[in-house]
């Protein structure tokens, strides 16, 4: 039957060529050498595991050094922290690309990392640099349908101060290479 014949190729271990080796072979009708060898070099690969690149994400750190979204979180409850976190987790996973309903544009390069826990809202207003580096900005709980002015002042600020000190080390940065 189909399955031994998948199974004897492949193995346990390797589902994800057997589950496409049946679509295959419900679908196209061919014999089974040919399925094997397409199989073998072009579904194989794309089955294999391969460690995704995660994004680096860091907290927006003030001129004191103290980092304002870490210490939302840390004065979070436990269990929401532990959900935000997991957010924040996904956006590591998925960089710019995570989209709705995880992730909401603002304006310009501004997002918001976006959780709802019971009633509340939680939000986290973020950005990716031009190192592609995610920056945590602000984060607060949400009351309202959108996101007050006051908060997207405060990370569009703070968006300025992380760039401004992005061009302070970038002539420092190539003063050490020429070195």
């Amino acid at each position: 039957p189909l399955d031994s014949t998948a199974d004897h190729y492949f193995g346990e271990a390797q589902e994800c060529a057997l589950a496409r080796f049946r679509t295959l072979w419900l679908t196209s009708g061919l014999k089974l050498k040919v399925l094997l060898f397409v199989i073998k070099f072009d579904i194989m690969r794309p089955c294999m595991t391969v460690p995704k690149r995660r994004w680096a994400i860091e907290f927006f750190r003030l001129a004191d050094g103290s980092e304002p979204v870490r210490k939302w979180l840390n004065d979070l409850p436990d269990e929401v922290r532990g959900k935000v976190l997991a957010r924040v987790d996904l956006m590591a996973e998925h960089g710019p690309n995570l989209d709705y309903p995880y992730t909401s544009q603002i304006e310009g390069p501004l997002r918001e990392l976006r959780l709802r826990f019971g009633k509340a809202r939680y939000r986290i207003l973020y950005f990716f640099d031009e190192n592609r580096v995610g920056i945590l900005l602000h984060g607060f709980t949400k009351n309202t349908a959108s996101v007050e002015e006051a908060d997207k002042k405060i990370a569009k600020a703070r968006i300025e101060q992380h760039s401004e000190r992005l061009k302070r080390q970038k002539p420092k940065q190539e003063q050490q290479k020429k070195r």
